[in-house]
């Protein structure tokens, strides 16, 4: 939340980022539920979202990072 300067966008990026978590977890469990194939996918997806979420999130406020929250 460094990377943004606003309060409000800094909240709406934290709720985005928490929403997200939670979608990919509901993924997760709904192919677990009708035996899909696709189970390393998302989960490998979440992963990789959450360490693109901490990498932006440990930057310094510089503009190219401001585009990416």
């Amino acid at each position: 939340l460094k990377a943004v300067p606003n309060k409000n966008a800094g909240f709406i990026v934290l709720l985005t980022s928490i929403f997200a978590f939670f979608f990919f977890g509901e993924i997760r469990n709904l192919t677990t539920l009708c035996l899909l194939n696709n189970n390393g996918f998302s989960l490998s997806f979440f992963f990789f979202s959450s360490l693109c979420f901490l990498w932006i999130g440990a930057q310094f406020p510089q503009e190219k990072f401001l585009s990416y929250a």
